[in-house]
């Protein structure tokens, strides 16, 4: 899966959350999280469940849309 980093950027900062706070509250490394916002991979499916979780917004609205 493929985060939209925009969005997930835009649900951080409804939050006031640093890269730091989701990461504690997501239950994942900060490694991890950078990762994501560097766009380096797509993750696994639970791992953006914990961080839409964490977020309190629904999977779909972290994930890009494949063609």
């Amino acid at each position: 899966m493929k985060i939209n980093i925009d969005k997930l950027n835009i649900a951080m900062a409804e939050k006031c959350w640093t890269n730091q706070e989701l990461s504690k509250k997501a239950k994942i490394s900060l490694v991890t999280l950078t990762m994501i916002k560097a766009n380096k991979r797509n993750f696994q499916a639970v791992t953006v469940g914990k961080i839409a979780k964490a977020l309190d917004i629904p999977v779909s609205e972290l994930v890009e849309q494949e063609n």
